[in-house]
């Protein structure tokens, strides 16, 4: 990990409490992430047997596509990601067999040729059969993640988690404030 800077570390977690109360803001701290941990890529990503969206560093349509995410929840990284405890911090693959792992089709068609080569991840929330995962990842030409770094994300992680909490509150409001503000006058 690089030499990373306390106004650094304060700027990204500026821009995850941003994003709590705008939610255009997230790819600004997506970008920031990505960025402080000298990744390749960055993301947020809710994955559930329906629906998978996104807030990525990079624009990609044919990995966000109904055949990428078919061969995503296809593969045991899926069911494995899935279950990690809410907060936690881990690399991945999140199998001890990277060889076996180096072998399947999202591997070879989907992760390699995007130089997604190391990662850390964290699920975020979990709800019904969605999850939200933070993913960060280095190319081929940069080292794995080292423990310093599953550090520093461990303490990030939980201004993410506190913010998109803060973001669900601030659209229930606005959506109780939106009804009240339709109904007529008399009712009061």
């Amino acid at each position: 990990m690089a030499d990373v800077s306390i106004e650094a570390v304060s700027a990204v977690v500026g821009k995850v409490y941003e994003a709590a109360y705008d939610q255009e803001r997230w790819f600004d701290a997506v970008t920031g992430l990505r960025d402080l941990f000298g990744g390749s890529r960055s993301c947020i990503v809710r994955i559930s047997p329906h629906t998978f969206d996104a807030v990525a560093t990079d624009f990609d349509p044919e990995f966000t596509s109904p055949k990428g995410i078919e061969a995503l929840l296809r593969d045991p990284l899926a069911a494995a990601s899935a279950a990690l405890p809410l907060g936690v911090v881990s690399r991945w693959p999140l199998t001890d067999e990277v060889a076996a792992f180096r072998r399947r089709e999202l591997w070879h068609d989907w992760l390699r040729p995007r130089d997604m080569y190391h990662g850390l991840v964290s699920n975020l929330l979990s709800s019904n059969d969605s999850h939200w995962m933070l993913s960060i990842d280095r190319g081929s030409s940069n080292e794995a993640f080292g423990a310093d770094d599953i550090d520093l994300l461990r303490k990030i992680v939980p201004h993410m988690r506190r913010a998109g909490q803060i973001g669900q509150q601030l659209e229930k409001t606005s959506a109780l404030a939106s009804a009240f503000s339709h109904l007529p006058l008399g009712c009061f």
